[in-house]
């Protein structure tokens, strides 16, 4: 089968990381992971990514610098942000950040599924 699309998630909390790129793999997408911000950098200047769904408060880099490097990298890559506090707190930085969307924690996979290609339309 081939892939929907390569995916690269990120965040600190490594079970997390499992889980949500577990599930997306089970979806039919290409995952990649990383546990933290420096090492998605590392990713993005190996590989390109159709959306990269990054957790925003990680250590020395955190979810608005990987959004900043993505879009100076691959400016048609969907950014994805995740947080647990409250998203219209943050909404205007992560817009000018380069974040395309913000998801806060809990949420279901299903969720993300229209900002993912091949839904998005961004990276097509």
């Amino acid at each position: 089968m081939d892939s929907l699309g390569k995916i690269l998630v990120v965040d600190d909390e490594e079970i997390f990381c499992t889980v949500l790129a577990s599930s997306l793999q089970h979806r039919g997408y290409t995952v990649r992971s990383a546990v933290s911000g420096r090492e998605a950098i590392e990713a993005l200047n190996r590989e390109y990514f159709d959306a990269v769904i990054t957790d925003l408060q990680m250590e020395e880099i955190n979810g608005y610098g990987v959004a900043a490097h993505v879009k100076t990298c691959s400016a048609q890559t969907t950014v994805i942000l995740i947080t647990g506090g409250d998203c219209s707190k943050i909404e205007d930085e992560a817009l000018e950040q380069g974040v395309d969307v913000l998801f806060q924690k809990p949420f279901a996979v299903e969720e993300l599924l229209p900002y993912l290609p091949p839904s998005n339309t961004k990276g097509r």
